[in-house]
């Protein structure tokens, strides 16, 4: 028996190593371009590890509180790229490992390669932003190491000291990424007030962790460093002017028009696996409600991003188009008087949003408000970016913590549908993820190759915005 669980344990590792080899062959073939350039230019100084710190906690109080962050991504970027690209296999590996240990209860091989084909579908392209190093470094890596770190607290097995003392320092990394921290805020404070209202004791672990979590808050928020850079840059005068609705209006529009016009595969995936979901929860009843609302969302999505889509690549954008593809660079009310057809972009994303929330609250169980919990703290990691001019510059990276939450989502229900005893449906799930594991692995691909303009073309209602 022990022979047997050590032989599957062996097969688990086997998979996920094989699963990470694409992320490691294609992080290994990115080309140097962006911060990277220069930052490589000064690889002799970053080189020694303690120029690289000493530097970093000058940062601190000069530029910017990522002093963990930016101690690893000025070593990667100072030595080979097959460090980097191994390192981005290690941390792939680690995240699949992760969500295996908190759903896959029982080892299932199969939900192993489902997790491994869900984590191919993270929206890699946005890492090319900053420049692949940088941007990996800064998003990618803590990303990874944030969902280690909630092995201690949600894994079915049991959770040596060890592995809770490691969870808490990759934590501790992590959430030295502002938008993690606050992704880590807003989850363990909706958890710890769940269990207060179900009166469930809080475990040493949830308050550890919360602890560890508020160190980080305190720490990005009392950074000399932040306040200096948001003084020097050139963006942040003209924005720090504007009022707080107007800020408001920038955040929710700009995260609603790239989450529904954006064709983004995380919006795509979770929409396609609740149709499948509904179909599977109620292949039993005469129910059909759920199902129907289900397939128009995923229709709507469907039509309006493959309309936004198609106008991008074919540059067939009428100025009526253009007006309602885009968000004006001060938010929708700045010109709503101006141009009335601006009306049709809260009506779109209302009717997503209530079609969103219904066939979630639909879905529900036991683990629902987990999934809710996960959704929102993504969606507020984002919004957070009201708060600095960089919610335009820094551009698609700073939906990479929500497109995250959205994939995470879409693989626990994607994970019950593969033991259905609908063998068609089952058929269907793994073709469905597939298809889009393979389609973003290509768009990651056509991002990699800078001599051809996937990247501008994806981005374009991004660039337009900034250019009206």
């Amino acid at each position: 028996m022990m022979y047997k669980f050590n032989s599957l344990k062996a097969n688990q590792k086997l998979v996920y190593l094989i699963g990470s080899l694409p992320i490691v062959i294609l992080f290994y073939i990115i080309p140097i371009y962006g911060d990277d350039v220069g930052n490589k230019a000064k690889e002799s100084f970053f080189k020694n590890p303690l120029n690289d710190l000493m530097f970093v906690w000058h940062q601190y109080f000069t530029w910017s509180s990522r002093t963990i962050i930016n101690f690893f991504m000025y070593q990667f970027e100072s030595h080979s790229t097959i460090w980097f690209a191994l390192f981005a296999g290690a941390m792939f590996f680690l995240a699949t490992d992760s969500l295996s240990k908190i759903i896959n209860k029982n080892a299932t091989i199969k939900v192993d390669v489902l997790i491994i084909l869900f984590l191919y579908c993270l929206p890699y392209q946005s890492l090319v932003t900053a420049g692949w190093i940088a941007t990996t470094v800064t998003y990618f890596f803590p990303t990874c190491l944030g969902i280690y770190s909630l092995v201690s607290i949600f894994s079915k097995g049991i959770v040596s000291k060890l592995e809770r003392l490691l969870s808490g320092l990759a934590l501790l990394v992590a959430s030295n990424n502002e938008q993690i921290a606050v992704f880590m805020f807003i989850l363990y404070l909706l958890l710890i007030t769940n269990n207060y209202c179900k009166r469930v004791k809080n475990s040493r672990t949830i308050i550890i962790n919360f602890l560890i979590v508020l160190f980080s808050i305190f720490y990005i928020v009392l950074c000399p460093g932040n306040k200096i850079r948001n003084r020097l840059h050139p963006a942040i005068s003209s924005f720090n002017k504007v009022s707080i609705f107007t800020k408001i209006d920038i955040g929710l529009t700009t995260t609603a028009q790239h989450v529904v016009f954006g064709m983004i595969i995380s919006m795509l995936l979770i929409a396609s696996t609740m149709v499948l979901y509904h179909i599977y929860k109620y292949q039993r009843h005469r129910q059909n409600q759920s199902k129907i609302i289900a397939s128009i969302f995923l229709l709507v999505c469907l039509l309006i991003s493959g309309i936004s889509f198609y106008i991008r690549f074919n540059f067939k954008c009428t100025y009526l188009m253009n007006k309602i593809l885009t968000f004006p660079f001060w938010g929708i009310h700045s010109e709503i008087i101006n141009n009335r057809y601006l009306l049709i972009q809260p009506i779109i994303y209302s009717l997503v949003l209530f079609l969103f929330w219904y066939i979630i609250h639909d879905s529900s169980n036991k683990s629902s408000s987990l999934i809710i919990f996960i959704l929102f703290s993504g969606l507020v990691s984002r919004l957070v970016m009201i708060q600095s001019s960089t919610i335009y510059i820094s551009a698609t990276r700073t939906f990479f913590i929500f497109e995250t939450s959205l994939v995470l989502s879409a693989l626990y229900y994607s994970r019950l549908i593969i033991f259905s005893a609908n063998r068609k449906l089952r058929m269907i799930n793994w073709i469905m993820v597939s298809f889009f594991a393979v389609t973003n692995i290509l768009i990651f691909i056509a991002t990699i190759n800078l001599k051809f303009p996937f990247l501008y073309h994806y981005l374009i209602l991004w660039f337009m915005s900034i250019t009206n």
